[in-house]
């Protein structure tokens, strides 16, 4: 396995931790209450979605990766801060698009979690990410706005 494929595995591995957290923000949906209601099927229709494309995103970022986005540090190979800012901004988009989503079905929310989407922090701190850090796994974090 090359170091790029290992790098894109740990990003996955990182992905599928931001999405397996998500549902916070839909797990009080009660199905039965309103037809009005996400659905558990339109719940994990969306995270799939999701799932889908920031694979694809991290697939694609990780297939551009080559020597010179590589700093050593202390004889360990660290991404260079242009490409650790390359990977914080795939996860801000995919929490802008997963915030923009939410705001635009808020009325198929829940009281309680349409409360969550009165603050974007309070939302990325629903999705699983304490003070707004996502942890990368790969040597540093990204603060998400």
């Amino acid at each position: 396995m090359s170091f790029t494929q290992y790098l894109s595995t740990l990003l996955k591995c990182a992905l599928i931790s931001f999405v397996v957290a998500m549902p916070i923000i839909y797990a009080n949906a009660n199905v039965t209450a309103s037809p009005a209601i996400l659905t558990e099927q339109e719940i994990q229709q969306g995270l799939l979605n999701m799932k889908n494309k920031m694979n694809q995103r991290i697939e694609q970022w990780g297939n551009a990766l080559n020597r010179q986005d590589f700093d050593r540090v202390r004889g360990k190979m660290q991404l260079k801060a242009a490409k650790q800012l390359e990977v914080c901004a795939i996860f801000q988009e995919v929490i802008d698009e997963t915030y923009l989503a939410a705001q635009a079905n808020k009325h198929r929310l829940t009281d309680a979690d349409q409360r969550v989407l009165s603050s974007r922090t309070d939302f990325i701190n629903a999705l699983g990410f304490k003070h707004n850090v996502v942890q990368t796994e790969l040597g540093f974090d990204c603060r998400m706005k």
